[in-house]
């Protein structure tokens, strides 16, 4: 998997976010990429049971 730079992709999530409070979801690993760049902001977010308790140490 490449590494890649999506800045311009979370800022306009984070400008929709903020404009509209549009739910915004991701699949698998997209759960981390979203927590790590500040979303859910407070609300709630769903991770596979499996890593349920690493996420939950991360992101409380």
């Amino acid at each position: 998997m490449q590494s890649k730079d999506h800045t311009v992709l979370l800022n306009a999530l984070r400008r929709k976010d903020r404009l509209t409070k549009t739910s915004i979801g991701a699949l698998c690993s997209g759960s981390w990429v979203l927590a790590i760049s500040g979303f859910p902001n407070g609300r709630d977010a769903l991770i596979d049971w499996e890593y349920h308790d690493r996420f939950m140490k991360k992101f409380p």
